[in-house]
């Protein structure tokens, strides 16, 4: 089948952005006296947006008070250090060049919000960002968010 399209996720797929949602998570707990995640540990707890890795990045039992003022710095902190180590992984910006000089579409899918789907290179600015938010992560983000591309016409990446 020959794809007119190509959906992308962000994290993981396009941007390697491990070390900013780490140092992000990492500067919100020690403020508070909580102990600091791995980088490893956050790579297993990525993938469900900002709330549930909170969830998994705080002590069970954390006050629910607690709680949501951790998530509101953990996001304003992310917001303002979200390009500082995050990169595109090798070899990105040469197939994006390469799918748009083949005519294809190309959209980002994430649940990040606005400021961190900026794209912090030129290379990923032939990607329109065509959602920042995935309402049900088991269901494909165009089935909700985008009018095109149809599904039938588009692949989905990562």
């Amino acid at each position: 089948m020959h794809y007119t399209s190509v959906l992308f996720d962000l994290d993981g797929t396009l941007l390697d952005t491990l070390g900013d949602l780490t140092a992000a998570m990492n500067r919100t707990l020690t403020r508070h006296g909580l102990p600091e995640r791995t980088r490893q540990q956050m790579r297993t707890a990525l993938g469900n947006g900002a709330r549930r890795l909170m969830e998994l990045s705080v002590p069970t039992g954390t006050d629910s008070a607690l709680f949501e003022t951790l998530l509101a710095e953990y996001n304003a902190d992310y917001a303002a250090h979200c390009r500082i180590e995050t990169a595109p992984y090798p070899g990105v910006a040469a197939l994006l060049r390469t799918l748009h000089a083949q005519g294809r579409k190309l959209a980002i899918v994430s649940n990040k919000p606005d400021e961190a789907m900026r794209p912090p290179t030129n290379s990923t600015e032939l990607v329109t960002s065509c959602s920042r938010a995935r309402p049900d992560p088991r269901q494909r983000p165009w089935q909700h968010r985008c009018a095109e591309p149809r599904p039938a016409s588009a692949e989905e990446s990562g």
